[in-house]
């Protein structure tokens, strides 16, 4: 009768082997398996405890990695690439067991008025089954806490380069039906060049294109979510034609003279005197600057919008803040999220390549 009592409790914990063993010799020793309503009582006391515990350790890891990585800006994304691992669950699961089990923590008292002393010795059993479930439900809340208070450009795919026109609506036809939501904005996405992936959400009837495909892994919703996917075939950023890049980036370019000398071509190494103006029409830089086009060694609109220029020739650049400094600006100089004006003038081109760019003179000419 034992037993049975003890192979039930063990199957409704869904303990290891080893773990069932242990409990096994603890039921032993106490002289009886506890009751049900024992059981229960104890369980959800202990699991209580363990969600709270494990709420602070999911909060403390999330805020020690977004201050320490500055690589993402702190908040949602360090947050869910922090919760998207398996790793930190198991850190989080254990952490809650290990205090859970100490009595010099806060909840030691309570925790021992919950479990009779005849069962004390099934502590370490019930808090490791506690621990578990508790980290477990705490990522999931929390990652779909996030989601919910993330926008679209934080949310599934990475933020920066949404194409132009964004959001879809599609007259809000598909509001709430996620099927069609994702259907109607995969086949927009089919029809620009340049997106390569894109987010929706269908309680708000709303898709974003975006230039870039890359999803953040991990993260559970099961409601009020965005949702992504991404297509295939689509050139890289880097890769998309001139008229793509007006077309679907937000890039404005006027020629303002037409060069006659050698056309600038990806790997070789060209000289430009520009002016860098913001929309007040202010300065914020100047001079001449080399560098080996088409190798990220300037921002992504010179990059794109530099294509087919010839020496000689003069252009215009009206960069969108995806395709510039973006939500982080530059220090000092350029405000976040702040739309750029280069007059540019091509001055020579010459095979080979260099390691990175340069500032080569202070003044355009």
């Amino acid at each position: 009768m034992l037993g049975d009592k003890v192979g039930a409790m063990t199957e409704s914990l869904s303990m290891s082997a080893s773990a069932r063993h242990k409990l096994s010799r603890a039921v032993a020793k106490a002289g009886r398996a506890p009751t049900e309503s024992e059981r229960r009582d104890m369980t959800a006391d202990l699991d209580r405890i363990a969600g709270l515990l494990a709420t602070q350790e999911v909060y403390k890891l999330a805020g020690q990695k977004a201050s320490a990585d500055e690589s993402h800006t702190p908040g949602f994304s360090s947050w869910v690439h922090t919760l998207s691992s398996p790793r930190t669950m198991s850190l989080v699961e254990k952490r809650v067991k290990e205090r859970m089990e100490d009595t010099s923590e806060p909840y030691a008292k309570e925790i021992e008025s919950e479990v009779p002393v005849k069962f004390d010795q099934l502590l370490p059993a019930l808090s490791a089954q506690a621990a578990h479930k508790a980290a477990k439900q705490s990522f999931t809340k929390l990652r779909e806490q996030m989601i919910k208070a993330g926008e679209w450009d934080k949310g599934y795919l990475e933020h920066g380069n949404g194409l132009t026109g964004n959001p879809l609506t599609f007259d809000y036809a598909y509001k709430n039906n996620k099927k069609a939501l994702g259907k109607a904005c995969q086949r927009a996405c089919q029809e620009h060049t340049a997106c390569r992936g894109y987010t929706y959400h269908p309680a708000q009837g709303v898709c974003y294109l975006k230039a870039k495909a890359s999803p953040v892994r991990g993260v559970e919703c099961s409601k009020d979510c965005w949702f992504w996917g991404k297509v295939d075939g689509h050139p890289h950023e880097m890769s998309l034609s001139l008229q793509s890049a007006e077309n679907d980036l937000g890039l404005i370019v006027h020629d303002k003279v037409v060069g006659k000398g050698r056309e600038i071509e990806k790997g070789t190494t060209a000289t430009i005197g520009y002016v860098g103006k913001l929309d007040d029409g202010k300065v914020f830089d100047q001079g001449k600057y080399t560098f080996t086009f088409g190798r990220g060694q300037v921002i992504k609109g010179d990059d794109l919008g530099l294509q087919g220029m010839r020496v000689g020739g003069r252009r215009k650049l009206t960069i969108p803040p995806d395709l510039g400094y973006g939500s982080r600006g530059y220090p000092g100089a350029i405000p976040p999220n702040a739309r750029l004006h280069f007059d540019v003038r091509l001055l020579s081109v010459n095979d080979g390549s260099i390691p990175s760019g340069y500032k080569s003179g202070d003044t355009p000419e």
